[in-house]
């Protein structure tokens, strides 16, 4: 056998990359099952109480911008996948963004989302479930990322945010991405 320069070489580069993905195979298994490791962005600390309020850490943020939520707490939205994984966002807007995008901000199809809950604007102390709740829209009210929906629990609740900041009324599968879009483009625009 006539062993060459190339091919000792070859031969060399060979062991060298055999012996490095050896060396980072106990890594990779770590990664897979370390408790501790990072949760993917915006997945929340604790699920949502018994009451289905979000329990709030200092270290949630937003899945949708990163803002830290607990910065804004009269705003925090929340998506529950079926699995129980919570999501927080800090506003309402960001929590119908990413639920409109679930496969690209939750890391599951839209399908998967048990329940989607939001703060009541009103009485700042009722959390709603987002099937039933009514948002007001246009209006003049400001959230974390600019202008926003507003919840409301009841009609007359909507009509009182309406003859107070404008606006009108949509359920929650009235909302789409081009509204929101719209909010944000507006948000951005300069005032006049």
């Amino acid at each position: 056998m006539i062993i060459t320069r190339s091919s000792c070489a070859q031969s060399r580069r060979s062991w060298i990359h055999a012996a490095a993905a050896v060396a980072c195979l106990p890594l990779w298994a770590c990664r897979k099952s370390d408790p501790h490791a990072a949760p993917r962005r915006g997945v929340a600390r604790k699920p949502l109480d018994a009451q289905g309020r979000p329990q709030l850490s200092d270290d949630d943020i937003c899945a949708m911008c990163a803002m830290r939520v607990a910065e804004h707490p009269q705003w925090v939205g929340a998506v529950e996948l079926e699995d129980g994984t919570t999501f927080y966002f800090c506003s309402v807007r960001c929590t119908f963004g990413a639920s409109l995008r679930a496969t690209e901000f939750l890391g599951a199809d839209a399908s998967r989302i048990r329940r989607m809950r939001v703060p009541d604007y009103l009485s700042g102390e009722r959390w709603l479930d987002a099937d039933g709740a009514l948002f007001v829209v246009d209006s003049d009210v400001m959230g974390p990322m600019g202008l926003e929906l507003v919840p409301a629990a009841t009609p007359a609740d909507a009509d009182i945010i309406v003859q107070r900041h404008g606006g009108r009324v949509v359920r929650r599968g009235d909302v789409t991405l081009a509204m929101l879009k719209e909010l944000k483009a507006r948000s951005a625009a300069p005032k006049r």
